[in-house]
C-alpha cells in the first residue's frame, strides 16, 4: 500500500499497474495474474462508464497490458478498448480527420 489510507481498486489504476509491471520486466507472478483477472472482470464497455474518472487513461493502459499479456487477454481486452475509443471519436476534426 502506498497511501496511509487504503482505497478500493479501480480499473484505471489497476490497468496502469499491470502495464507498469510489464514495463519493468515482470511478466509472470501473482500480481500479473490477479491484475489481468481484475481487468477482464471490470473492463468498461463504453456508454455511461465513459463518465468514470480517468476512463480513457484506464483504456490506454488496459490496451497496453492486454497486448503484453497476449493470448485470451489480448483479444478480449484490446477490442473493447479500441471500440470504445473509436465510438468517442465521431466528430470531425479540422482538416477532415476523425477525433474530438
Amino acid at each position: 500500500m502506498y497511501m496511509i489510507q487504503g482505497g478500493q481498486s479501480e480499473f484505471p489504476r489497476s490497468a496502469a499497474a499491470v502495464a507498469a509491471l510489464y514495463s519493468a520486466g515482470i511478466y509472470k507472478g501473482p500480481e500479473i495474474t490477479k491484475g489481468l483477472d481484475y481487468l477482464m472482470q471490470f473492463m468498461p464497455n463504453g456508454g455511461a462508464t465513459r463518465h468514470e474518472s480517468y476512463y480513457f487513461y484506464g483504456q490506454y493502459y488496459a490496451a497496453q497490458a492486454m497486448w503484453q499479456a497476449g493470448g485470451r487477454d489480448s483479444a478480449a481486452g484490446i477490442r473493447p478498448s479500441a471500440t470504445n475509443w473509436l465510438a468517442g471519436s465521431t466528430k470531425t476534426a479540422p482538416g477532415g480527420s476523425g477525433g474530438k
